[in-house]
């Protein structure tokens, strides 16, 4: 597109043509087939166009992951229906205004991705064209990915916090999945923050994330529920996997500081667990709710106990649930 010469304009075209082919957006003319017309400079800069992507479809012009070389043109891959830069294109031909969408590009050979705001208008020359302008807003959403991910994290443990884990279980929402969901209470943790004062307790629950972090696995979870509240979550552990993990930094908690402090540091801990199995596919929110019931169970029987319970947890919390009265 860079080495094509300019077409034989008027004085006045001259420099329409130039403001377009070095407008600082990419620019594309895109007719009712998704055939690109013409794009400019900054365009092919984008996308690595190369001589330029005039004649392709838009979706081959954009790198668009579901055209390959079994598609030869947009709206014939199964995905192609829920596509928003064709459905913009579409709206825009029709004389819908004003327009606008967003779109994601992966660059070959190179790391993360890259995001586009894409707005347009309908121009008529014989037929209706889709004029439509990229902005690279990669910058800004980086930005807001980084501003949400520091949102999701509790720092003085580097666990997760009460929002993160809320994101974290909302994709195991309805899923038949085995996986263990284990709350955590430190027992008599006032008492230490009294004793040797909240710095102190603040290196204690540090401690404890840093034990177990080393305890679980990559694909596992770690969240600060508020307080002095943990939760766990494990993805296909078998119940009393689970248990091991959680009694394994029990162990590694306690002897950590049995040498500075007067009482022993120790936490109890409800788990609630089910198997690919179970009758009903319940959310992670669920399994909080059933495991913080247990861990009631293991306050109230001496304290520094793991309480669990397998599939049958569902069962008597659904049945509980539906026997409860309606607000």
């Amino acid at each position: 597109m860079d080495q094509s010469p300019m077409p034989p304009f008027n004085e006045s075209g001259r420099l329409f043509y130039k403001m377009y082919r070095d407008l600082p957006l990419g620019a594309v003319l895109v007719d009712s087939s998704m055939t690109v017309i013409s794009s400019n400079r900054r365009m092919c800069a984008y996308f690595g166009c190369g001589s330029g992507p005039e004649g392709l479809p838009l979706g081959k012009a954009v790198h668009c992951g579901n055209i390959c070389g079994k598609f030869t043109s947009c709206g014939q891959a199964k995905a192609c229906g829920g596509c928003g830069l064709r459905e913009c294109a579409a709206r825009i031909i029709s004389g819908e205004m004003p327009v606008s969408t967003n779109y994601t590009y992966c660059p070959e050979n190179a790391c993360g991705r890259k995001w586009f705001k894409v707005n347009g208008f309908r121009i008529e020359y014989v037929e209706a064209y889709a004029a439509m302008f990229f902005s690279d807003i990669t910058e800004y959403e980086q930005r807001e990915r980084e501003m949400e991910k520091k949102l999701e994290f509790d720092y003085p443990t580097m666990a997760l916090n009460k929002y993160g884990l809320k994101k974290s279980l909302a994709s195991l929402a309805g899923k038949k999945s085995s996986f263990s969901v284990c709350m955590v209470d430190f027992d008599n943790f006032k008492r230490i923050n009294d004793l040797y004062g909240h710095v102190e307790g603040d290196r204690v629950l540090s401690a404890f994330a840093g034990i177990a972090r080393e305890s679980i696995r990559s694909g596992d979870i770690l969240a600060r529920y508020g307080g002095e509240e943990f939760v766990f979550v494990f993805m296909n552990t078998a119940l009393d996997d689970a248990v091991k993990i959680v009694s394994r930094v029990q162990h590694e908690l306690r002897k950590r500081f049995e040498q500075e402090f007067s009482q022993p540091v120790t936490f109890s801990a409800g788990i609630a667990h089910v198997s690919g199995k179970a009758k009903c596919a319940y959310s992670g929110e669920e399994l909080i709710k059933i495991a913080d019931g247990l861990l009631y169970e293991a306050k109230k029987n001496g304290k520094n106990q793991i309480v669990a319970c397998g599939d049958e947890c569902c069962e008597s919390f659904t049945a509980k649930r539906a026997a409860a009265p309606r607000a």
